[in-house]
C-alpha cells in the first residue's frame, strides 16, 4: 500500500530556521530531501518484493516515482504500493492472512526501524547540503 513519506529528524526545524536566516530556497531542500528519502526505502521494497513474484503484477506497483506533491504548506512523496496499480496483495504479503506468514523483511522495507533511521539520516544529509550550499 502507498504510504506518504514525511520529513522527520531529529534537529530538522533548527535547519529550517538557518535555511530561512540564510534566505534560502527550503521548498527545493525539502522536495530534494523527500525524493531522496524515496530512492532510499525503493530499492529495498523491490528486494522485499523478489520472492513474491509470480506474475510481476505487485512490483509492477512499486511506487518509483520521486514525484513531490504540495498541499498548501505540506510537501508529501508516496513509497511502497499503488493499491489502484496492482499492488493490492502487497497488503496481504506484508500483513499475512489466516494461510500465509506476514513477511517482515517486506514490511520492514517500508515501516522497519531500520528504514526509518536510514531515511532520517538521509533527510539530514539533504539539508546540510542545502545548508552549505543553497
Amino acid at each position: 500500500m502507498s504510504a506518504k513519506m514525511e520529513l522527520k529528524f531529529t534537529g530538522m526545524n533548527e535547519y529550517i530556521r538557518r535555511l530561512q536566516r540564510m534566505d534560502k530556497d527550503i521548498k527545493r531542500v525539502t522536495e530534494n530531501a523527500l525524493k531522496a528519502s524515496s530512492a532510499e526505502i525503493t530499492p529495498g521494497i523491490h528486494k522485499g518484493i523478489a520472492p513474491h513474484n509470480l506474475t510481476g503484477a505487485t512490483e509492477e506497483s512499486i511506487v518509483n516515482d520521486k514525484k513531490v506533491e504540495w498541499t498548501g504548506e505540506v510537501a508529501e512523496v508516496k513509497v511502497g504500493f499503488s493499491i489502484r496499480d496492482g499492488g493490492l496483495a502487497s497488503i496481504f504479503l506484508m500483513y499475512g492472512t489466516p494461510t500465509i506468514e506476514p513477511d517482515m523483511e517486506l514490511y520492514n522495507s517500508i515501516y522497519g526501524s531500520q528504514t526509518k533511521s536510514k531515511v532520517r539520516k538521509k533527510q539530514k544529509e539533504v539539508f546540510e547540503k542545502g545548508i552549505l550550499r543553497g
